[in-house]
């Protein structure tokens, strides 16, 4: 497996970077940041319709030690900023795939965007654990 920091993602023009563990969060009226143990922060302006839903994924990174990886947009050229988080789970990071292009989804990009649409699927719907046994199991 290759395991890499940041991926830009160019035909959904966003960059997905580990973050790590969040060691602090702090909300203001227009924004809110994330800080990890690195010193690295990040905010988030609360602009974007899915503010909320990613505050509380944020809070419960931090209270439960989970580490993150962030998206950001490409277009964006104040690289402090970030519009989504996704859980990097240890047993799966979510920035690594396979080095086979033979047995690997057609490309890189294919196989991250599945991981993320699964963890979308997964907070909808976690009650599910068939689901979730399989996929563990798939790694």
């Amino acid at each position: 497996m290759i395991k890499n920091k940041s991926v830009i993602l160019k035909n959904r023009q966003i960059k997905l970077t580990e973050f790590g563990l969040i060691t602090a969060l702090h909300e203001f009226d227009d924004t809110f940041e994330i800080s990890n143990s690195e010193g690295d922060m990040l905010i988030m302006r609360k602009m974007y319709h899915k503010w909320p839903h990613t505050l509380k994924k944020c809070r419960k990174s931090l209270s439960v030690g989970s580490r993150i990886i962030t998206r950001c947009s490409t277009n964006s050229d104040n690289r402090k900023f970030f519009n989504e988080v996704y859980i990097d789970p240890k047993s799966a990071p979510l920035l690594a795939f396979p080095t086979d292009g033979e047995k690997a989804p057609e490309t890189v990009e294919q196989l991250i965007m599945e991981r993320i649409w699964k963890q979308e699927v997964w907070l909808e719907d976690i009650s599910n654990p068939k689901d979730l046994s399989a996929e563990r199991d798939r790694f």
